[in-house]
Parts: structure tokens; sequence; C-alpha cells
């Protein structure tokens, strides 16, 4: 065992209200709002804050979704997000509100197999975007080519059949949202012990969580919440729990201008791009690839490779280094320099909308990380069938970072059994989840196809 995981710490908390496991970005604002409503809250961390996917996310935010559940919650963080500053007191605004920009083309595939001609794209997308409005999204737009020609100049409008857009999406900061959240929870009384690794449950006869176990000593509780992220499952294990979350590996690639004699100004100006690049929307190409400012370069992903998602057995968190290997690698095929490469198939996807990304830029670094994904791309926000107390707060299935907000809320709703949930626990719930997998439509939760 690392050496960091071998003494005990005399000054554990003696008890908790709840403790929550994993210091990511969902750690950190289910910790906030769990402190904020005057429970007592614990948070353990393995290593370091942000040491898994929350480091290593494009970290977007939208609102635009078409399930009714997923528009509320995204309606909450959003907001919980615009507020931050004068309900935390930080000095950063932690999301960057740019506005999120999807892109549907004349030859757009429904689900993946049915050809749908212009107008009935336009006439689905209008739908859902009424849809969205009706909810409450006010700010989102369906565009029609030329009006996405006015007003993002850089794209490449051919073959184009409409858009749709939202100002107040965009991409937020990871490493803001934890700093700050940690340090608004400490301040109202919340503990935060990182270097400290959960081993274990001890439970009472019933089979509830009456202590977790940790190198560093016990601490008695009344519930406790699973945000270990893409680690999630092995909580499960503890109690029994088989928790149907995959961790599958994905890629972000960084392109920088060939600024030439230009400065930045003058390359965004040549390339009609907003001045600053840094307004530039999170862009979404028909086929799903993605492209967003990232400081003075370009960061781009796409989940279209590997075709069928490799699934990866995880290493033991006592190994800080193969835990952190295990994320970071680049596998054969992936690297930016590897012929063929995915990163150029992927730069080439992009280009077909983005034509100054391939005539203009040339690619800098690559970075990799894992996504806990769930076979319908929802989270599990749900009691423990096993360990009645024990709360999973995971899968988020790439979408972690922008649902974090409310899905802090609907662990609160659940623990005080509020009976006007921010949205019906059922949506999120792991029982609905197994019917899915199961075949059992009759019972499984609602889902939704999800893009970036």
């Amino acid at each position: 065992m690392t050496e960091k995981f071998k003494t005990p710490d005399p000054t554990m908390p003696t008890s908790a209200d709840v403790v929550v496991i994993g210091g990511g970005t969902i750690g950190a604002l289910v910790t906030l709002q769990l402190q904020e409503a005057g429970l007592k809250t614990v948070c353990v961390e393995a290593h370091s804050t942000n040491f898994g996917s929350s480091s290593r996310s494009a970290a977007a935010a939208r609102q635009q979704f078409g399930m009714e559940a997923n528009i509320t919650m995204q309606l909450y963080s959003v907001d919980f997000f615009a507020n931050w500053k004068k309900t935390l007191g930080g000095t950063t605004p932690p999301m960057h509100q740019v506005g999120y920009h999807f892109m549907f083309d004349n030859n757009f595939t429904d689900n993946g197999s049915t050809r749908v001609d212009s107008k009935a794209v336009v006439a689905a997308k209008l739908k859902r975007v009424e849809k969205q409005r009706a909810l409450g999204l006010n700010d989102v737009e369906l565009l029609m080519p030329d009006e996405v020609a006015e007003r993002f100049p850089y794209v490449d409008t051919s073959e184009l059949a409409c858009s749709t857009f939202c100002q107040t999406d965009g991409y937020c900061y990871p490493n803001v949202i934890t700093n700050d959240g940690f340090d608004r929870a400490k301040s109202l009384g919340a503990t935060l012990l990182q270097n400290t690794l959960v081993s274990g449950f001890k439970t009472d006869s019933n089979g509830n969580i009456t202590a977790v176990v940790t190198n560093k000593g016990e601490i008695p509780c009344q519930y406790v919440v699973n945000a270990a992220g893409v680690w999630a499952s092995r909580v499960g294990d503890m109690v029994g729990t088989e928790l149907p979350i995959s961790p599958v590996r994905r890629y972000l690639y960084f392109m920088g201008p060939n600024l030439g004699q230009l400065d930045y100004d003058s390359f965004a100006k040549k390339n009609n791009l907003p001045m600053p690049m840094s307004d530039m929307p999170f862009t979404v190409t028909p086929n799903g690839a993605y492209c967003r400012a990232d400081g003075k370069q370009f960061m781009l992903g796409w989940d279209r490779r590997p075709s069928e998602d490799v699934i990866y057995d995880l290493p033991s968190l006592v190994d800080h280094d193969a835990s952190i290997q295990a994320q970071d690698i680049i596998q054969d095929g992936f690297r930016t320099n590897d012929d063929p490469s995915y990163a150029e198939e992927m730069c080439m996807e992009v280009s077909e909308r983005l034509p100054f990304v391939l005539d203009h830029c040339g690619f800098a670094s690559a970075t990799s990380g894992f996504y806990g994904i769930t076979a319908d791309h929802s989270p599990i926000i749900s009691f423990d069938s096993n360990a009645k107390n024990l709360i999973h707060c995971t899968g988020f299935s790439g979408h972690g970072i922008m649902q974090g907000p409310a899905a802090g809320k609907l662990v609160i709703d659940l623990i005080t059994g509020n009976t006007s949930p921010i949205v019906d626990p059922f949506v999120y719930s792991l029982g609905g989840l197994l019917s899915h997998l199961n075949g059992d439509t009759k019972n499984a939760r609602p889902a939704e196809h999800m893009v970036i």
C-alpha cells in the first residue's frame, strides 16, 4: 500500500450526517449543497481533488436537451452557476456562457439509420425548441442557414438544414467549481479529507451503513453518497450491488492557430471569428464532432471512435501512479502523429463546418480520460437496493459537470424526503436502469440519446 494510506489520522471527524465519497466536481457540488442545507458533511477523496475525470473534461454545459427532466435539471444548474459569485463569493465565474451551437444538415441521420429530408429536420428541431421554451429555456433559437451565415460567418453553411443555438449555454471551469465549492463548504463547517481511501463500511443488521471505514479511521454517519465517478462501481461492490457503469475512454485534441506574422486578433479577423476568439460558441457538427475555444487554442472532440466502446478494468486507487496512467494513456491510432490517426479523421469532420480548423491550425496536443457511462446515458441518482442509506450519484456519461448542481439538489431531496423534488427521482433511478437493461420497457426509466 502507498505510504500515504498507512497512517491513521487522530483528527478524523468523529461523526457526520453524510459522508460523500469522491472529490471531483460532483463531490464538491454535493458536499456544498448538503452543508448549506444544514447537514454535517464529510467528503473523502482517495487522492487529491479533481483526480479523475473532472480534470480531463471538455466541461460542456448546455440546457438544450430533449427530455423534460434533463431540461429542468440544466435550468437549475445554469442558474446555480450564474449566481456563483453572489452566493459563494468566488472571484471567477465557473461557467463561460458563450453559447452552444448544434448544426443539422440535409443528410441528417435520425437514430443512426433513417435519412430525414431537410424539411423534416427543420420541423423536428422546431418542435424540440418549442418544447424547450415551454419548459422555461427562453434563450434557445432555431436558426436557418442564412441566419447562421450572418451570425457565425466562419461556418460553412452549404448542405446545412438548420441550427439551434442557446446563448446561456457554454462550458465550465472544473477547478473553479471544485476549489470554490469545497472552500465554501468548509467555511460552513464541512470537512474535506484528501488521501483518504475508503475500504468498506460497517453496517447494522438490516444492511444499512453505520460507518465509513477508511485508512485513517472510521466515520460514523447517517447517509453515504457515492460520487466516485468511474470508480463508483467499486463502492457498489462494498455493499453487494453491481452498478452498471462502464469506464469508457474518450479523447480531446488541442489545435493552435498557425499565426505566421499575425497576432491573435488579426487571426480572428482574417477567419471571421469572434473577437476575442474565446467567445466562439461551443460548436457541434451534424455528426457530433465538436470544437470550442480553449485559451489561445481550440479544443476538439468526437465520440465516433472506437466504433464499439471498450470497457476498461481500472486499477485500484491504492496505486496512485497506475490510476493516473490508466486515465492519461493515448492508445495506438489516437496520437496526433499516428498514420492513420483518429485525430486527422476528427479534424476533417470538424473542418467540414469550420474550415479554418484544417486550413489554418495545427495539432498541439491530445489528452485522454474516462466517461462513466450507463446503458441509457443518464446518471444514477438513487438509493441503493441493499444499503438503504447509500445514495449513488454517478454514471453521468459525460455530463457530470453540467448536471452537478441539480444532482446535488436531487440528493438533498432524496435524503430529506422532499415531496416536491426537483424532478421525479424515478428518471434517474437504479431500478429504472436495471429494467432498461433487462428489456422491461414497462418499468424502464425514460432516456434520450446523448451527445456532448
